[in-house]
Order: C-alpha cells, then sequence, then structure tokens
C-alpha cells in the first residue's frame, strides 16, 4: 500500500494574513495620509486670497487609522466656501482689515472708512456673498490620484506576502 501525506501550513498563512493586515492598514493609512496633504495642497492654491489667513488655515490631519481629513481651519471658511444667504453679519473688523488689504475706496467723497465698512455689512447681511468654492473642486480634482494612491497601497502590502 502507498501512503499519501498531507500537510498544511495553515498557522504559518495565518500568521502571514495577520501581518498583511497590519501593513495593508499602514500602507492606506500612509497614502491616505498623502491624498489628504495633496487635496489640502490644492485648496491652497484654489483659495481665494484677500489675505493669506485661509490659505495658511488649510492642512491635512490625521483623524484616526487609515482617516485623513484637509480641511480650511477658519471661522469663515464655510461661508467662503458656500457663499451666504441673507440675515448674516460679517465681523467689522474683518471687513475693515478686507477694505484696506483690497484698498477700496468709497465712491461717496468724504465717507469715511467705517462708514464705508458698515454699508458694506449691511449689503452682505441683505444679499448674502456668492460661494467661491476652493476645497471641493480641490478634493473632486484629486479622485482618480485618490483612487491610485490606494491601489497601490494594496498593491504593495499584499505583494509583501509571497
Amino acid at each position: 500500500m502507498t501512503s499519501v501525506t498531507v500537510t498544511s501550513n495553515a498557522d504559518g498563512i495565518r500568521i502571514r494574513i495577520a501581518a498583511a493586515g497590519d501593513d495593508l492598514g499602514r500602507e492606506i493609512d500612509s497614502a491616505m495620509g498623502r491624498a489628504a496633504q495633496e487635496v489640502a495642497r490644492e485648496g491652497k492654491r484654489l483659495a481665494p486670497k484677500a489675505f493669506s489667513t485661509l490659505t495658511n488655515a488649510i492642512i491635512a490631519s490625521r483623524i484616526g487609522p487609515g482617516s485623513w481629513m484637509a480641511r480650511a481651519g477658519t471661522q469663515y471658511a464655510r461661508y467662503v466656501e458656500e457663499g451666504t444667504r441673507r440675515g448674516g453679519w460679517p465681523p467689522r473688523q474683518t471687513l475693515t482689515d478686507w477694505v484696506r488689504v483690497k484698498r477700496i475706496v468709497p465712491h461717496t467723497p468724504g465717507m469715511s472708512d467705517e462708514r464705508l465698512v458698515a454699508v458694506i455689512r449691511r449689503s452682505i447681511a441683505a444679499k448674502g456673498t456668492p460661494a467661491q468654492p476652493f476645497m471641493a473642486p480641490a478634493l473632486e480634482g484629486r479622485v482618480d490620484r485618490i483612487r491610485q494612491l490606494i491601489e497601490d497601497a494594496v498593491t504593495a502590502a499584499l505583494g509583501r506576502l509571497t
């Protein structure tokens, strides 16, 4: 009688799969970090630039394993991105600084800068401001790149299984 012996390396395979899971997680986390940095960089490029405050507030940050965020960390970033409807009063000092930087002068002779700021504030409260999207287009323009980064991460991690 001939005998056949069948053996398994199941324990070794389980160990490698577990190790690949950790490796895959690290690769994806790294890819997502790079993607968030690229979206933040594009957001900075696209952001309207009256001051550098908005641009400098755009950052990428890790919020958990495999989870990153690119965001503009100012109070008013959302209003720039989405615009405003009627009803909101912008901060007086922000508008005062904006008028100075943009060198806006009143059309009415003798109107003070303070009065000009008050008129602009009232107009914004009544009419709102138009949207000037910068973060949404930054993400939309990077979707294919993000997919490629994740694919490359998975391929690299799985390639080390052999």
